[in-house]
């Protein structure tokens, strides 16, 4: 299983998936293939994605927990380099988040001879322990997700 390292304030997560870093972009951006991969009854299902892939452009992701309970996150593309490089803000709708403001998250995809090494770092945590903890453990399962989608 994919672990997280922590910093007071970044959460990295680093993962080698057996495709070509454009189909790992396109699994990452493409509002249709997110809602096929994004989520696992057991705990989560995305039901919806919105993508407006440009800097500045506007994403979004919502669906429904194991619970019934509705969740959503938004944010704002900040880098958008096809294939190697994806960066956005992060700003979940559920209560149990802590932060007012929205932190950032940076996906870099470098080839490899098999696939793609996803090197993913969540940065803004600093002062939110239960957030980062709680990010630290979703991000490996989420990019197992992935992963599993991909191969």
């Amino acid at each position: 299983m994919t672990e997280a390292r922590t910093t007071e304030d970044r959460i990295i997560v680093e993962i080698h998936i057996a495709a070509p870093p454009e189909a790992v972009f396109d699994a990452l951006t493409d509002p249709d293939r997110i809602v096929e991969w994004w989520g696992d009854e057991e705990y989560y299902e995305t039901e919806e994605a919105e993508v407006e892939l440009r800097v500045g452009g506007r994403w979004r992701a919502a669906g429904r927990n194991s619970d019934g309970s509705p969740f959503s996150v938004t944010g704002e593309y900040r880098d958008v380099e096809r294939p190697r490089l994806l960066s956005y803000t992060w700003d979940p709708t559920w209560a149990e988040w802590e932060r007012e403001e929205p932190s950032l998250v940076t996906i870099s995809l470098e080839p490899e001879t098999d696939g793609t090494r996803l090197t993913l770092v969540h940065e803004g945590f600093a002062g939110y322990e239960k957030d980062r903890e709680d990010h630290a453990e979703g991000w490996p399962f989420v990019l197992e997700l992935l992963k599993e989608h991909l191969e």
